[in-house]
């Protein structure tokens, strides 16, 4: 009887195999007495079984930001954003493309979103510049964004890592008065 259960993997999982028991309670017919010619008493007996299933973790790209460096990014305008990223998983991603996320309603939109960064080795650590918009309604603070890292797994499928979320700060725009002389 095929049986699903919803589990939880840490984000922290290493790439190996892991043993999960799996309790099984049952009741069988044990033996059926026939006292008379149409009455029959049935005994069942009760049982337990714990079975090891087998889980594979299998290797991914992790994409951590190291570091992010707004370039003139000010409220109700347009900027760049330099963002380090390395690869903390153990998996070693080919023809790699990191993208840069609306997150929610924050203020800060990509308008450039993809960047190909080629091969992203477990540990490699890769620059990338992003050209982004803030939104009229930001302030002056700090709002999330979202990356992701798409790439060519080592079976040949093309997967896409989990978000990673980072703050990135925005200053107001400059006021300017005029003095008169």
């Amino acid at each position: 009887v095929p049986v699903q259960y919803k589990i939880k993997i840490s984000a922290n999982a290493t790439a190996e195999e892991y043993q999960l028991p799996l309790t099984i309670q049952y009741r069988y017919l044990k033996v059926i007495v026939q006292e008379r010619a149409d009455m029959f008493e049935y005994v069942y007996n009760d049982a337990e079984s714990t079975i090891p299933l087998t889980i594979r973790i299998l290797p991914h790209v992790k994409a951590q930001v190291i570091e992010a460096v707004p370039e003139q990014l000010t409220v109700g305008s347009d900027g760049y954003l330099n963002l380090r990223i390395r690869n903390i998983g153990p998996e070693n991603g080919t023809l790699a493309s990191v993208k840069l996320l609306r997150n929610g309603k924050s203020p800060i939109i990509p308008v450039d979103s993809t960047i190909f960064v080629g091969d992203f080795r477990n540990g490699e650590t890769i620059t990338c510049r992003y050209k982004v918009s803030v939104s009229n309604d930001a302030t002056n603070q700090s709002y999330p964004v979202d990356l992701a890292v798409s790439y060519t797994n080592r079976e040949g499928a093309v997967v896409t890592s989990a978000m990673t979320t980072f703050g990135v700060p925005v200053n107001e725009q400059p006021a300017f008065t005029v003095v008169s002389p």
